[in-house]
């Protein structure tokens, strides 16, 4: 699902976890979906899809703002922020998270 920018081609494509979780009424608003999601102390970091208020592009990654709070909703475990609530797509394994580049929430 690449698109054309200019004259080259995104090459982020959505993974198919990230297309399904984002096909799902969750029954509240959802800010963005984490793959490869880590916890790091009271935040999260993981690469980040769908970020709807325009702020990452697709495949960033990031670091959330505190974890206020967390529940379980079809499957997808949802995070919520101070401002924000993302659904995890996928955990990273252990000791194995993205590296974080500087994209802060």
């Amino acid at each position: 699902m690449s698109k054309l920018i200019g004259e080259r081609i995104d090459p982020v494509s959505i993974p198919a976890m990230v297309r399904d979780a984002m096909a799902t009424d969750f029954g509240v608003a959802i800010t963005g979906y984490l793959i490869c999601a880590a916890a790091e102390g009271v935040t999260l970091i993981g690469i980040v899809f769908g970020d709807n208020r325009g702020r990452f592009k697709n495949g960033n990654s990031i670091r959330t703002s505190l974890v206020m709070g967390r529940q379980v909703i079809h499957g997808h475990v949802i995070i919520e922020t101070l401002n924000s609530r993302y659904v995890v797509c996928d955990w990273a394994q252990e000791g194995l998270g993205p590296r974080f580049t500087g994209v802060h929430h």
